[in-house]
């Protein structure tokens, strides 16, 4: 019974730390489109002044 309970606490860690992995990848990728898209922005408001 033990090691019944030890694979699923096991099972159930891994999968936790697989949506926390998955979360900081969306996460960095989402911060990622803001940054292109800001800087983009940038860019376009730059060219626009001069």
């Amino acid at each position: 019974m033990s090691a019944l309970i030890a694979f699923g606490y096991s099972f159930g860690s891994g999968w936790y730390v697989n949506e926390m992995a998955e979360k900081t990848v969306k996460i960095r990728q989402n911060a990622l489109i803001h940054q292109i898209a800001f800087q983009a922005s940038f860019v376009s408001t730059n060219i626009g002044l001069k």
